[in-house]
């Protein structure tokens, strides 16, 4: 119910701004858009996850950005409110922005004219119900759910900030997955995650942990890997 009601939200604006000009729900739709881009950038989080490198990386990151944002704008997934995806701060605040937006348009009378009187009060009444079902669902939501996850919907945290923080604060296992994402992640921690490598790799290879794999020893870089010892052979 939650996600229908903000996607019936985002559908009335896009309906209601179609009805004042053709070409506006597209406009909205591109600023929409940008803005979430911006606030990436500005975040220092515009980087996806994903392993690559260089303007593919960007490109790449683009795309997956903008496909998100679009799912979430038109299925309301929960899940998306994941650091790698748009966090959870932003995930609440892109919630409740179709709603202020279209109560500001109806508020200013911007659709007076394209619209009958008798739609106009229709529309404003949908807003009311529409911002009351939102809140109440998602109070509901948040208090039915477990008190670990309540805080993720308010979470600034980006999913480098994440990243470092589980290999900061956790377990060897959780360490190991800092190889499987973007290496910009792990830049600001470089030189502990040589360490914790170098000082480590010995012992993986003799007690041969489940993750401590030929794949994964592949995506260490090699300046990160222990000297190689070389006995002389006479």
């Amino acid at each position: 119910l939650l996600s229908a009601t903000q996607v019936l939200i985002k559908a009335t604006f896009i309906i209601v701004l179609a009805s004042i000009g053709l070409w506006l729900p597209l406009y909205y739709i591109l600023g929409d858009t940008v803005l979430y881009l911006l606030y990436k950038v500005a975040r220092r989080d515009f980087t996806h996850w994903v392993p690559l490198e260089g303007v593919l990386s960007l490109v790449v990151s683009g795309l997956i950005r903008v496909v998100i944002k679009f799912v979430v704008d038109f299925a309301a997934i929960i899940q998306f409110r994941h650091p790698y995806d748009l966090g959870g701060l932003y995930f609440s605040l892109n919630m409740f922005l179709p709603l202020l937006a279209l109560a500001f348009v109806l508020a200013l009378d911007l659709a007076k004219g394209d619209l009958s009187e008798d739609t106009l009060a229709l529309l404003r009444n949908l807003v009311i119900i529409l911002g009351s079902s939102l809140v109440i669902l998602l109070g509901a939501f948040l208090l039915l759910m477990n008190n670990e996850y309540r805080n993720t919907f308010l979470s600034a945290e980006t999913g480098g900030q994440m990243n470092r923080k589980n290999f900061l604060e956790g377990t060897d296992v959780m360490r190991a997955d800092i190889f499987s994402k973007n290496k910009g992640y792990r830049k600001p921690i470089e030189d502990k995650v040589a360490t914790w490598v170098k000082e480590g790799w010995t012992t993986w290879e003799e007690e041969k942990p489940e993750w401590f794999t030929d794949r994964w020893k592949a995506s260490v870089p090699e300046d990160m890997k222990p000297a190689k010892n070389t006995d002389d052979v006479d």
